[in-house]
């Protein structure tokens, strides 16, 4: 009895695997950079506002504005040619309110693995939400199965996150004039729980 659940669960499992990898395949590279910001946006939700009031994550630069009663987080991604992006340069040039503007980037060719890691992230979620709307039982073997992967992918989604997102930019002031410093960051989480406020905080007071 015990063998047959086994090959049972394990038959679940392969099947499950064979319908993320097709769903997540499916996805086109917009949907992945949607994936992308929305898990990105939901790790640095601001709560307490003391350090940045909204985040932005992977914007289009032209379509990006600053606002003076704000501080805004700015997530690009990584420059692999090393040092803040040049776009990310241009821009805080440009920018009239230079102390409004904190940006999260890196300097390693990490996107490939981002937007695979999301997609994947993306359809487990599509798939555990048809399994709601399913009534399937929190017991279910390939609901469990479901469950599981997701905690699996989802802390390899973070750990893509920890390799992409290393180098925090923020402004200070030098001789009367702002000027872009840079603080090294590494993301840590406990369990599948990230604050990623706090821990721009402790960069900023480091």
């Amino acid at each position: 009895h015990s063998t047959r659940d086994g090959k049972l669960f394990f038959k679940n499992v392969e099947n499950l695997v064979a319908k993320l990898k097709s769903r997540a395949d499916g996805y086109t590279r917009e949907s992945q950079l949607r994936a992308i910001r929305d898990f990105i946006e939901r790790g640095f939700a601001p709560t307490l506002k003391d350090c940045y009031q909204r985040v932005v994550a992977l914007p289009p630069l032209d379509e990006l504005t600053i606002d003076q009663d704000a501080v805004t987080l700015v997530v690009y991604e990584p420059n692999s040619g090393g040092g803040l992006h040049p776009d990310l340069r241009k821009f805080f040039d440009d920018a009239a309110f230079k102390n409004r503007v904190l940006f999260l980037s890196g300097d390693r060719e990490t996107m490939g693995v981002l937007l695979a890691t999301a997609a994947e992230l993306r359809a487990i979620e599509s798939i555990l939400k048809e399994m709601d709307a399913e009534k399937v039982p929190e017991n279910d073997p390939q609901r469990v199965a479901a469950a599981d992967l997701k905690d699996k992918i989802h802390l390899r989604m973070l750990s893509a996150a920890r390799e992409s997102f290393t180098k925090l930019h923020f402004p200070h002031a030098q001789a009367g004039k702002p000027v872009l410093l840079e603080a090294d960051f590494l993301m840590q989480w406990t369990g599948n729980d990230y604050n990623g406020e706090r821990q721009i905080r402790d960069a900023l007071k480091g």
